[in-house]
């Protein structure tokens, strides 16, 4: 799958590079082209030197579901974007031991960080609440790829029956494979080294979860035993993404 990179400031050579060896396309600079799936900065440092409230550019591009990568920390949004925020926070060093605690043990007791929500869900009062248009779809999605589609016929289907992402675009590839390989909706939390049992309802069954990620991973799918310590144990086990 090919990813298309744009970057802020031209074409400097540590971004290029970086570009280059994660093996994506540099499709120019942003804002002026905007059909792009990530946006390569070259440092954290360079990024809050040169642009305006990059807190405010970091959601921008979230909410339009661009990612961000940052060159020489050699980190990205791609996997997880809670995580990515935490890192950057953690680099600054602008965030307090006493707010990542409050993070850690928010999450730990099973109540969502409280980023943007994930397609499925909306955030409200403190809680991740199902949204019920896209409850179905989520379900969908999973029962077409457990049963045999592939991720392109999926976004293919979805975009024909005018079906947007939550942020009002068109589904790509890699959107789908972020909500097949994320455990949120089968009622689990996943921030930083932490999974954990989440207090909002799942939408999909850890069976069928499990058996999207091992087609995602090209595994042959094994049943888990009984418990969500079986679930845990084996997803951090095999340290899926």
């Amino acid at each position: 799958m090919s990813v298309k990179a744009a970057s802020v400031s031209g074409k400097k050579k540590g971004i290029l590079d970086y570009i280059n060896k994660m093996k994506w396309i540099y499709a120019g600079e942003y804002p002026e082209n905007t059909d792009v799936d990530v946006i390569v900065l070259s440092s954290l440092a360079a990024a809050q030197r040169e642009i305006r409230n990059f807190p405010y550019f970091l959601a921008e591009l979230f909410s339009k579901d661009i990612e961000v990568a940052l060159a020489r920390e050699n980190i990205t949004s791609f996997k997880d974007r809670n995580t990515f925020l935490i890192k950057i926070l953690d680099l600054s060093q602008n965030i307090s031991e006493k707010i990542r605690f409050g993070l850690e043990r928010r999450v730990k007791s099973g109540n969502y960080p409280g980023f943007s929500a994930p397609y499925g869900y909306t955030y409200r009062n403190n809680r991740l609440i199902i949204e019920r248009k896209e409850f179905w779809h989520v379900k969908k999605i999973f029962s077409l790829y457990i049963n045999g589609k592939s991720l392109s016929e999926i976004v293919e289907i979805l975009n024909k029956g005018k079906v947007l992402t939550k942020k009002g675009k068109k589904w790509k590839k890699q959107t789908i494979s972020k909500i097949l390989s994320n455990p949120i909706y089968c009622g689990y939390l996943r921030w930083n080294n932490i999974l954990v049992k989440g207090s909002h309802k799942a939408i999909i069954a850890e069976k069928e979860y499990e058996e999207a990620l091992s087609r995602l991973k090209g595994l042959s799918y094994t049943p888990i035993v009984n418990d969500a310590f079986d679930f845990q144990s084996r997803y951090l086990k095999d340290n899926v993404p």
